[in-house]
């Protein structure tokens, strides 16, 4: 998971070190949308996932405000997953995209 998220989002931070902390995170998120019937558990879920990411210009940092989204682990904390999933960072611009379930 970690290869794909550094694969598929090149503008975002390299992960260093795999905390317990960190493998908390995605453990919480996998359960979650396990238990809403989503392939969570695959990776294919993920890199679909890390594709939205990478296609966000706000999430990587393209945009004139001075954010990106920090790191995997911004990513995978409860107050800023469903949002990311939910398409809250899609580009405006664009047409016809859909949420990640």
């Amino acid at each position: 998971m970690i290869d794909a998220y550094h694969e598929l989002c090149p503008d975002l931070p390299k992960i260093k070190i795999w905390t317990k902390e960190r493998l908390k995170l995605l453990d919480a998120r996998i359960a979650e949308r396990v238990g809403d019937g989503k392939p969570a558990d695959t990776i294919g879920y993920w890199r679909s996932l890390f594709e939205e990411v990478a296609a966000s210009d706000f999430l990587c940092g393209r945009t004139k405000e001075p954010f990106t989204a920090g790191c995997l682990e911004w990513l995978l904390r409860p107050n800023n997953f469903p949002k990311v999933i939910e398409g809250n960072y899609r580009n405006r611009k664009s047409n016809g995209g859909r949420a990640h379930d």
